[in-house]
């Protein structure tokens, strides 16, 4: 081969290697399959009670405040997870559907309170029919309902509700917030030593409903985790969380 021809062959190498390259950092595909794979994650709807009883100071500084407490820990040992916020009161409200975007959570969290719903009263039933709503129409059995709130349900069908939630896969946990002595409730607008009576004139006392919880959590085949013990309770949650991931989903 002369000088010429050589150099020619060269060059067409060099620009088909050229040309295959390119072709490869296209990353061509044709087609489309469908395959089943694990979620690796777990979808958390968080409920807050707000109704006026989570304003009793029988944990300091008042129930509402130690509860957002207890969610900003929640939000900082589980970064990966897809997490949404329920307020409710005599009604719920979707505040934040599931996101990562952890720090939309917090804020929705911390400004929660009785004054953004007009609605007093308890509906427990309410908050985890939202919940279950919120979660749309994905299966499995990653998805799980932390319920914060001192368990006063006003409006019933609470358990029923859980019932209902655990058979479509969906887990419930839920938190009593207060003590068992419990406290009375300040009146609502009221500062200082200013409280709710009842008709006769005899203070309203505040004490969470551990039994109803306990049902609920029976119910939602989840479990009941104690506010004080917040770091067993967390590792409880950990442990539950890897389980739920392993499980498949499509």
């Amino acid at each position: 081969l002369n000088g010429g021809s050589l150099f020619k062959r060269k060059l067409i190498l060099f620009n088909i290697v050229l040309f295959l390259s390119v072709l490869a950092l296209t990353n061509p595909q044709f087609g489309k399959k469908k395959e089943k794979v694990k979620s690796q994650n777990v979808d958390v709807m968080l409920a807050l009670d707000v109704s006026q009883s989570m304003l009793c100071s029988d944990i300091k500084p008042d129930r509402l405040a130690r509860a957002q407490v207890w969610i900003k820990q929640f939000l900082d040992r589980f970064k990966s997870e897809r997490i949404g916020f329920i307020s409710f009161a005599g009604s719920a409200y979707l505040n934040a559907p599931l996101t990562t975007d952890l720090a939309t959570i917090q804020l929705m969290s911390s400004m929660a309170g009785p004054k953004n719903i007009g609605t007093q009263g308890t509906a427990i039933s309410a908050a985890i029919d939202l919940a279950v709503k919120s979660f749309g129409d994905e299966q499995g059995f990653h998805r799980i309902i932390i319920l914060l709130t001192d368990g006063e349900d006003h409006e019933g069908e609470a358990i029923e509700s859980a019932k209902k939630a655990a058979q479509k896969g969906i887990s419930i946990i839920t938190i009593p917030i207060g003590t068992t002595q419990g406290g009375p409730i300040p009146a609502f607008g009221g500062t200082g030593e200013n409280y709710r009576t009842d008709e006769s004139g005899q203070l309203i006392i505040t004490k969470p409903n551990r039994k109803l919880l306990e049902e609920i959590a029976t119910a939602g085949q989840g479990e009941l985790l104690e506010l004080e013990n917040s770091e067993q309770g967390f590792d409880r949650l950990k442990n539950r969380f890897a389980q739920l991931a392993k499980k498949e989903v499509t």
